[in-house]
């Protein structure tokens, strides 16, 4: 009997069948099949590809067909810590903390995620020597630790960087925050966990969760980090629930990556043209100026670091920036073309971020929440969903 029909035979067999242990039982094999036959299999066998895709969803092989008692068995596998198809996958604690850890085990990347702001922890690669490769700050230090910046990869939202006095006003309703929104003071459920070509973590926070007074709107969240190979992409995606009413609001990505030195660090901004604005004490003064790249390489030190570069393309090659580190003989490569502005930033401690940002901070004189520069709009019963991409050398 072929692999194919093998499987197959496993996973239709539950259709037929009213015992829990019996489903159980048929559920461990289904998913140890899985496991044995490898992603160049599912890839290139069509009638294994369409008898387990049919039936077994990505997310934790939920079979359809099944009673609704039979289903939530089912659903039990999707969180389930193990080796699939190529990944690993380990939720566990951590001073307190819950991480959820996925691993290519072809490309030895590895990502760790904070139920706390759904924060991207670490990312790292181990060497052929055994020892890893890190790539963010403070890299799975999940407990604050000395001076400086403490975070790692902040989710920024429903506004980014700063209110001007820590409020504003929507269409006349206040909204009270501190740097980079509520988001990264959110307690996530564990994620859903989908397997498939690529391991995907997809965080949601319910429209019902968030206080008027943080955003005053019916608007759920997602966010999934989902990991292939060297790359890591970030989707954010927003449910404006309100059925008569815009939903405005702006959103971004705090990474820190780790460097040797910030001597040592080198920017490369695609060849073209940049608009800067300028925010001298963190907000918005009005002014702006254009500048242009030849595509070389930049020293960090001409970003006048330690404050915020806020940037803006205009008209460039491309959209894919790279940070190198000399000293440590790594790069990253961050695709922004889907973001309309980028922040780099650092406070001298060996890190830089690189910001993909879907907004700007306050004017000095603040100006409404929906009439903020760089707002995001969603039309009523509409979702929102933008994306950028890191790929780690």
């Amino acid at each position: 009997m072929g692999r194919g029909l093998t499987i197959e035979a496993l996973i239709l067999s539950l259709a037929g069948v009213r015992s829990l242990v019996a489903v159980e039982a048929a559920l461990g094999l289904v998913l140890s099949a899985h496991t044995f036959f490898n992603q160049r299999d599912l890839r290139h066998t069509t009638r294994l590809r369409r008898s387990v895709a049919r039936q077994a969803k990505a997310d934790g092989y939920w079979v359809s067909g099944l009673p609704g008692e039979f289903q939530r068995l089912a659903s039990r596998f999707n969180c389930a810590t193990g080796t699939y198809m190529g990944f690993e996958h380990r939720a566990f604690e951590k001073d307190q903390h819950r991480l959820n850890e996925i691993v290519d085990r072809e490309s030895g990347l590895r990502i760790v995620v904070d139920d706390l702001g759904a924060e991207l922890v670490s990312i790292s690669r181990r060497r052929t020597d055994g020892n890893p490769v890190t790539y963010l700050h403070r890299d799975e230090e999940v407990v604050p630790s000395g001076s400086g910046w403490q975070n790692h990869a902040t989710v920024m939202g429903y506004f980014v960087h700063r209110l001007r006095n820590e409020k504003t006003l929507y269409e006349g309703k206040e909204i009270v925050g501190g740097n980079h929104g509520f988001l990264r003071h959110k307690m996530f459920a564990d994620p859903k966990i989908a397997i498939g070509d690529r391991a995907v973590l997809t965080y949601s926070l319910s429209a019902s969760l968030i206080k008027p007074a943080e955003y005053p709107r019916k608007v759920s969240f997602e966010i999934s980090y989902s990991l292939s190979g060297s790359n890591v992409e970030v989707t954010f995606a927003f449910d404006n629930e309100e059925r008569e009413r815009q939903a405005h609001l702006s959103f971004g990505l705090h990474p820190g990556f780790a460097v040797s030195s910030v001597e040592n660090a080198r920017i490369i901004l695609p060849r073209g043209s940049y608009r800067r604005y300028l925010a001298p004490g963190n907000f918005l003064s009005g002014e702006t100026f254009e500048f242009e790249s030849d595509g070389g390489t930049w020293p960090v030190k001409p970003f006048e670091l330690p404050g915020t570069f806020l940037l803006e393309f205009i008209d460039v090659d491309q959209s894919v920036l790279v940070l190198r580190d000399y000293g440590a003989a790594k790069q990253v490569e961050i695709d922004l073309s889907e973001a309309p502005y980028f922040a780099i930033w650092s406070d001298l401690n060996p890190f830089i971020c690189i910001e993909p940002c879907w907004g700007l901070p306050d004017h000095q004189e603040q100006r409404p929440f929906e009439k903020k520069l760089g707002i995001q709009v969603i039309e009523p019963g509409r979702t929102l969903k933008r994306r950028f991409s890191m790929r780690f050398h």
